[in-house]
């Protein structure tokens, strides 16, 4: 069998400026009867093909071209050392001759498509993510029968570069959701030209990128940088979500412009997290929770209302919201168990939750806390759970008299009031919180402790969708019910899993006069009907 080899070297220097337009080439230097030597450079001593973390090219252990043959695509040996701008490949021919194109990197070749009329590559849709960044490159080709031809890549894409803050300890990849097909088999248009390209539409399949995650138990990632390579024409929305297996802990998003050939864009995300104590953070529910029938109350199940101003109940109910389909005002601890049911109404304030006087709820009792006894949202039980006082306090930089605590309320959490939709509530941002009118979005936020709940106003669900994009929630003034009769009152009242002498709990009231994460008074009865917000632990 006759075989040729092959040794492609390759002399890349200088520095990633910001994703510039400048491609490298390649040139025949030395012929003879079984190798040749090519030696590639570049226009301008700059090059996209790799990215590293300090935004420099050079080549990866492990890096592959391939050469398209009259049998197939050809393989090349991979680098067995990289990190520098020159490297040095080998490809043996086997049987086939040289067709007109080569493709970096291998893994976008693919066989039987190598003329100007059918050339294909193909973007991958999973990674596994290297600190260096660089195991995503952008695809290029080069054109030239050898030897006597010169050999000249050129981009076909662009380049999404994200950067993505709070990464979960225990997520084991990260998704990223385009609004357009980004993997799979595109064709390469004006392959012969020096501006070959692929392009997009706009599509719900075929548009997740995935990042598999090293093990990093215990430790919370930041400043991790995702290499994307894209088609041309790919813009708007991009989800970015970590997972733990298939079970989703956080997702964020943010908006990148349309991605034209041989460009690129930096982006970054920040996933949202909220700090509820030093040590421990949580994500919140983007809406109250509920609890909903359709045989009157024989059966129920736990779910978050549709949005995030969704409210209930409107009028005075009935002893056991008989011809009611929903709950949204709970009695204390009435998460099911122990026939403590969500749409009980009795004000005998013994018959609600565990018979402790003070304190949180305990082991032994956490099953009375609605997302530890419930599957909701499609978790499993003992996912989700209510707040502690002290949680709510740290939550709004405040102490235990509901008075700021300014060490704290300069680290952590802003919120302020705000009216979504027509109904009045309070605005809470993540951790890192970024506005979303200085990162592309329209959206609009003022914190502090303004009294008026026209601080922020969002007259629709698509006004508020920039702030929910950056990880922002909304808890609306929902009423609140004295047995069977509903108080139409201004101001929020939410409960925390923190019991008081009494039979009384500790809960959070907002209004127009302040903010109160610890309150011990005020309609403090556990029978008492409140909304219910709730968080799981990160």
């Amino acid at each position: 069998m006759k075989q040729m080899t092959w040794i492609i070297t390759t002399l890349l220097v200088g520095i990633l400026a910001g994703c510039n337009t400048e491609e490298p080439f390649m040139d025949e230097l030395v012929t003879t009867s079984h190798i040749v030597t090519i030696t590639a450079g570049s226009e301008d001593n700059a090059t996209k093909a790799a990215i590293s973390d300090a935004l420099a090219f050079t080549w990866t252990t492990g890096d592959q071209i391939a050469v398209h043959t009259t049998d197939g695509y050809k393989t090349s040996s991979a680098l067995t050392s990289g990190d520098s701008p020159s490297a040095t490949f080998t490809v043996d021919l086997g049987e086939g001759t040289r067709q007109n194109y080569a493709v970096y990197p291998a893994s976008a070749a693919l066989a039987s498509y190598a003329t100007a009329e059918n050339l294909r590559v193909h973007y991958a849709d999973t990674y596994s993510y290297n600190s260096n960044a660089d195991f995503s490159p952008m695809v290029m080709i080069a054109k030239g029968n050898a030897p006597g031809t010169n050999l000249s890549f050129k981009h076909v894409g662009a380049l999404v570069r994200m950067t993505v803050n709070n990464i979960p300890p225990e997520a084991t990849k990260l998704t990223f959701t385009f609004q357009y097909k980004v993997t799979g088999d595109f064709p390469v248009s004006n392959p012969d030209t020096d501006a070959p390209d692929v392009t997009t539409t706009t599509s719900e399949s075929d548009n997740v990128v995935t990042f598999h995650l090293p093990d990093h138990a215990g430790t919370w990632w930041d400043g991790k940088v995702f290499n994307i390579p894209v088609p041309c024409q790919v813009m708007g929305t991009v989800v970015c979500a970590a997972f733990k297996g298939s079970d989703k802990l956080l997702e964020g998003t943010c908006t990148i412009p349309n991605m034209t050939r041989a460009k690129g864009t930096k982006k970054t995300i920040y996933l949202p997290v909220f700090s509820v104590s030093d040590t421990k953070k949580v994500t919140i529910a983007k809406s109250n929770l509920q609890a909903t029938t359709s045989n009157n109350w024989s059966t129920y199940s736990f779910s978050f209302m549709e949005y995030p101003w969704s409210i209930v109940e409107t009028t005075n109910v009935s002893a056991d919201y008989s011809g009611s389909t929903a709950v949204g005002l709970f009695g204390w601890a009435t998460s099911g168990y122990n026939s403590k049911n969500p749409n009980m109404t009795s004000t005998t304030d013994s018959e609600y939750g565990p018979n402790i006087s003070s304190g949180e709820w305990t082991v032994d009792s956490n099953d009375w806390d609605w997302g530890y006894h419930n599957s909701i949202g499609g978790y499993s039980n003992h996912i989700w759970r209510v707040l502690t006082s002290s949680e709510w306090l740290y939550l709004f930089g405040m102490t235990a008299n509901n008075t700021d605590n300014g060490t704290i309320t300069s680290r952590y959490l802003k919120y302020g009031r705000a009216t979504v939709a027509g109904v009045e509530g309070i605005v809470i941002v993540p951790d890192d919180f970024i506005d979303p009118r200085t990162n592309g979005g329209s959206g609009s936020f003022t914190g502090g402790t303004g009294s008026a709940f026209t601080s922020n106003i969002y007259t629709s669900g698509t006004d508020w969708n920039a702030m929910a994009a950056a990880g922002a929630v909304f808890l609306p003034i929902a009423n609140v019910r004295n047995g069977t009769i509903l108080e139409i009152i201004p101001a929020g009242l939410y409960w925390s899993s923190t019991a008081m002498m009494g039979n009384n709990a500790n809960h959070l009231v907002f209004s127009s006069s302040g903010i109160f994460p610890n309150m011990t008074t005020n309609r403090n009865k556990r029978y008492y009907g409140k909304s219910v917000r709730l968080v799981r632990d990160l």
